[in-house]
């Protein structure tokens, strides 16, 4: 999912973000019942109880798809897995994430999932996870969830890099001077089309972009979106907001504008 919803927004290709679209419908439609996931199904049979990897390569996935379609399901979904991921995976005693969830393993010690290769580990996906969703949401505890499991990992990463390659990637992303880019804005307002190209267009790693409706986030959601709070379309034009980890620039409904801000905040070519 994360890949197709990833090249499908890079390469506007309708096509690859229509199939992971499927793809994540058939997780939170049939694989996700009562706050738990499993692996998969066979027939009418499930593939047993989901490990860490499972909930968060889906989150994961989840968020990008929102990147691609600006459908808040998809949020929804990864706040969703996140909280279990949080509850169940999530040791604070050893500042680690664990491959089973508390209730899923008769051994007497749970093991942390750490080990990169050819897929993401689950402890790797989940600090990126935390990272972005945690950002986009305003939820800070997520956010240092997966910063304390980073900070304390990076030995990891210097001693093994061939198997920390996605942990690599997320102590990358940790240290980038990532922004959260909110664009509020009615389906139909030319605006909101014109801003949102200009974030399709942009596949640096460091956009998180979010879309939302004109009015901002109905008053039910806006506990679970503290960052998203208060963000509407401005002057009866879609409005855009960058920000970083709360810190906002000056609202603008001006594509050529966004696009400034967005060029100011990337790192330096040397």
């Amino acid at each position: 999912v994360m890949a197709l919803a990833d090249v499908g927004r890079w390469l506007d290709e309708p096509r690859y973000v229509d199939a992971a679209a499927e793809a994540s419908a058939f997780i939170l439609e049939t694989c996700w019942t009562e706050g738990k996931l499993v692996r998969g199904h066979r027939g009418q049979s499930s593939l047993g109880v989901g490990f860490l990897e499972d909930y968060a390569i889906a989150a994961l996935g989840f968020v990008r798809l929102h990147a691609a379609t600006g459908d808040l399901r998809w949020l929804d979904g990864a706040v969703a897995l996140a909280a279990t991921i949080s509850s169940e995976f999530y040791d604070p005693k050893q500042i680690a994430l664990m491959r089973n969830a508390r209730e899923d393993t008769e051994l007497p010690v749970r093991l942390a999932d750490m080990d990169d290769g050819v897929m993401p580990s689950g402890g790797s996906a989940a600090i990126r996870l935390a990272l972005e969703l945690g950002a986009i949401t305003g939820d800070e505890t997520l956010y240092a969830m997966g910063y304390d499991v980073l900070t304390r990992s990076i030995g990891t990463a210097s001693t093994h890099p061939f198997r920390s390659g996605f942990l690599l990637q997320a102590i990358g992303h940790a240290l980038g001077p990532v922004r959260e880019v909110v664009i509020a804005g009615g389906p139909d307002d030319p605006t909101t089309a014109a801003l949102w190209a200009t974030l399709r267009r942009d596949n640096h790693a460091h956009v998180l972009p979010v879309l939302l409706p004109g009015s901002g986030l109905p008053a039910d959601e806006q506990t679970a979106y503290p960052a998203l709070a208060g963000k509407r379309a401005l002057k009866g034009q879609a409005t855009a907001f960058v920000c970083e980890r709360g810190s906002c620039q000056k609202p603008t409904s001006s594509p050529k504008e966004l696009r400034a801000q967005l060029d100011a905040a990337l790192p330096k070519t040397p």
